[in-house]
């Protein structure tokens, strides 16, 4: 009786520990790279209190139709003054729009005119892995 009760405890906490993992979901991948226009960094006159300009990459979990949900968390990522970035902590695998904001100052005016705002940019990275990302603004559409 003993062993059985001992042996079924053990079957339960091998499912729970199974559970956990799972619930981790998708692996996290890390995403840099380069944010430029004609190779270029792009350029931030500070109009504001201090910080309050900055390059702001985004990235939008896609669904299966293309769109991205109603409810999304995005990741987010600070453009350095020299165009590159890095998704601290990585992110999941999966689609992704990517939104691109040069806030000057923060968040009033976008200098790109919002053409790489969630709702209008039409750039989309598959990530299934590590990756690096170089996005000239001057060629994107």
């Amino acid at each position: 009786m003993r062993s059985l009760l001992s042996a079924t405890l053990l079957g339960l906490l091998g499912i729970v520990a199974g559970c956990s993992e799972s619930d981790k979901g998708p692996p996290k991948v890390g995403i840099s790279g380069k944010v430029v226009n004609k190779g270029t960094p792009l350029a931030l006159e500070s109009k504001g209190p201090p910080g309050s300009s900055k390059v702001e990459l985004s990235f939008w979990p896609v669904g299966p139709d293309g769109k991205v949900p109603t409810v999304a968390n995005p990741t987010f990522a600070i453009v350095k003054d020299d165009g590159t970035f890095k998704v601290d902590g990585g992110i999941p695998t999966g689609k992704y729009k990517v939104v691109i904001h040069q806030w000057n100052p923060f968040p009033n005016n976008d200098i790109l005119k919002g053409k790489f705002s969630k709702e209008k940019s039409s750039v989309v990275e598959d990530i299934t892995g590590e990756k690096t990302l170089d996005l000239d603004v001057s060629t994107l559409k």
